[in-house]
């Protein structure tokens, strides 16, 4: 994975993938090597005209990038084509700098994005989700979508930046939901269920809330922005939010 040469560091990819798809005892190694090469710090071009305000990003060179936007999606495969669908993958995205996170169709065990960037867009969709998810000192240049997904552990999202909104579609969270000390644009939820513990504690101030044909179940505790109020329906645990005057 070291070698100098992109192309022979994305054929390694591939090859280790076909050797988890075909050998599914393998699929955790291969997702932790993946992840591992995510981790590792992005390399620079030595240009000294650049402004030094101008984007890191900018100085990572387009094969280097190629070889990371593959890592990517070769972990989107990998969760998505898992034979067995037994076999739920923990991803450790671990101080990740990332161009998109996609996952779907599949099983994860544990997810962790601590220290992370994902500069567009988090999609995890009609996904099982076993494992605790956190999300923390994060910043997310792009939406994050969470479609069709139950989410059997808790998710924690702590003190991240999201640049757009926070988007929940047809997804259960069992185990509850908490967004503390987190800027953002907003959380929208529709047909989702929350179970137990529902905390939107956005920091910034003005976020926007929606949660259409929502519900809260076996509620321990719930926490919404100061700028809304919030009912809860005791028969059918039906959330309704509303500004406050």
């Amino acid at each position: 994975m070291g070698h100098a040469a992109d192309q022979v560091r994305v054929g390694a990819f591939h090859a280790l993938t076909r050797l988890a798809l075909t050998q599914p005892e393998f699929g955790q190694t291969v997702a932790d090597v993946l992840c591992a090469y995510l981790r590792q710090p992005l390399p620079y071009t030595e240009i000294d005209h650049l402004k030094p305000t101008e984007d890191r990003h900018e100085r990572v060179t387009s094969r280097e990038r190629q070889v990371r936007r593959t890592a990517e999606q070769l972990i989107s495969d990998l969760v998505s084509t898992n034979p067995t669908k037994e076999l739920a993958l923990d991803l450790n995205l671990y101080g990740a700098e990332l161009q998109v996170l996609n996952i779907a169709n599949g099983k994860i065990g544990t997810l962790t994005l601590t220290k992370s960037v994902i500069r567009e867009s988090v999609t995890i969709r009609n996904s099982d989700i076993i494992g605790l998810v956190i999300m923390k000192d994060t910043e997310f240049r792009g939406p994050v979508y969470l479609q069709y997904c139950d989410f059997n552990n808790r998710l924690l999202i702590l003190e991240c930046n999201f640049t757009e909104g926070i988007q929940a579609h047809n997804s259960e969270f069992l185990s509850g939901l908490q967004i503390l000390r987190t800027t953002g644009r907003g959380f929208y939820a529709s047909e989702t269920k929350f179970h137990e513990t529902l905390a939107l504690d956005f920091i910034n101030e003005k976020p926007a809330i929606a949660l259409t044909d929502s519900y809260l179940i076996n509620s321990r505790s719930i926490f919404i922005p100061d700028e809304y109020s919030v009912t809860v329906d005791p028969n059918t645990g039906l959330l309704e939010v509303d500004n406050k005057p």
